[in-house]
């Protein structure tokens, strides 16, 4: 049976597949310095209220589904779905969210016990989360449109009728002086947001190193299940059970980086999700990113490395480790940017400063990262 867990090679085989065959002309107006990034630019022929650029990103929640199925928990998936998206966006600092659309695929159960109700109550607090102050003076975000696809001859579940996925989009607009300044310089800070839950990465490596699958009625599946926990375990240090902390939604940055974005444009964001530390390369050019300083892994990571003995730089690289979003910043603004997050709801033990940018010797982007006396370095993206 094909690893599951082991899917980078063949997620990049099926990404430049799909460039290669994307005609030019229906890409022209999308802007040079959003190409592999985290969300894309585009060129508004007919300006929007001064905005000159579109700001797009699209994405799922991967395989976190399942815990939701098994625990029969589903009013913060949607949060996550929301999350995937707005963080992306986020990353360009300034940007006004204008449109969301969904798509929910799932089987019978899901439709005859109106489970995407509870679906529906997650993306509506994710949106509030991520647009809050807009959304009450009447010019936020709305959901624009949706798709619920009966497709149980397609799908399969854990939980026989319970299988379902999500399809996530945004749309905003940003004005082309605030995105065309985006430089990393060597010098700037890299301040880091402490990371909550897992993200949506990562999912199949954690359930299959760390849980039994007793919720597992698919035999074929359930034979990929190594670990010795359930669901219901208490997670050690805290007063959560493992099914909690893998099902707690990410956190959802797109605020406090709009009021950042308006006092220093040229901030740009990395938000960690698949791909762990490689995600700082998909930004800035000639630039190496030294972590110095991470943060404390978070518990569950911890006991997946104790449990499967992966290596460090493996767990770098499919997880986000604690770090949830970073941005680099000038040394000067420091306390600014500081005062900013602060006011905006964030703890002080949540933000820091955990690296700092430096020229690349050969003039690619890699990242470094400095613990227990060792330097591991990422290169490239996926």
């Amino acid at each position: 049976m094909v690893d599951i867990t082991n899917y980078h090679e063949r997620e990049a085989l099926a990404v430049n597949a799909i460039k290669r065959n994307i005609p030019p002309e229906l890409r022209k107006r999308i802007i040079a310095i959003s190409e592999g990034g985290f969300s894309t630019l585009s060129r508004i022929e007919d300006y929007h209220r001064g905005f000159e650029y579109e700001v797009t990103a699209v994405d799922g929640v991967g395989t976190k589904p399942i815990i939701a199925i098994a625990m029969n928990k589903y009013d913060t998936i949607g949060i996550n779905a929301v999350a995937m998206v707005a963080n992306d966006i986020a990353t360009w600092g300034n940007v006004f969210l204008n449109r969301f659309i969904n798509q929910i695929s799932c089987q019978y159960k899901i439709e005859e016990e109106e489970i995407t109700g509870e679906i529906m109550k997650g993306i509506v607090k994710g949106l509030t989360l991520a647009d809050e102050e807009r959304i009450k003076q009447g010019n936020g975000v709305i959901i624009a449109g949706g798709e619920t696809a009966s497709i149980d001859e397609m799908l399969d579940s854990p939980i026989a009728g319970y299988g379902f996925d999500i399809a996530a989009s945004f749309v905003g607009h940003i004005r082309s002086a605030d995105a065309a300044c985006k430089t990393i310089e060597p010098c700037y800070y890299i301040l880091g947001f402490r990371s909550f839950g897992s993200h949506c990465n990562g999912y199949a490596n954690l359930r299959h190193g760390l849980l039994k699958g007793d919720f597992e009625e698919r035999k074929k599946i359930r034979k990929l299940y190594k670990g010795r926990y359930c669901l219901d375990d208490k997670m050690y240090g805290t007063d959560q059970t493992i099914g909690e902390i893998l099902l707690e939604p990410t956190r959802i940055y797109s605020q406090v980086m709009r009021k950042l974005g308006e006092r220093y444009s040229y901030i740009q964001g990395a938000n960690i999700t698949g791909y762990g530390l490689k995600n700082f390369n998909r930004i800035g050019a000639g630039v190496e990113y030294h972590i110095t300083d991470p943060f404390e892994s978070q518990p569950i990571f911890q006991l997946y490395q104790d449990e499967t003995g992966e290596s460090d730089y493996k767990m770098y690289e499919i997880f986000n480790m604690g770090l949830g979003f970073a941005i680099m910043i000038r040394p000067e603004h420091f306390r600014g940017v500081i005062e900013i997050a602060l006011g905006d709801g964030m703890d002080i033990k949540n933000i820091r400063k955990i690296g700092e940018v430096r020229k690349s010797p050969d003039l690619k982007s890699r990242t470094i990262l400095y613990k227990d006396d060792k330097e591991i370095t990422f290169e490239g993206y996926q």
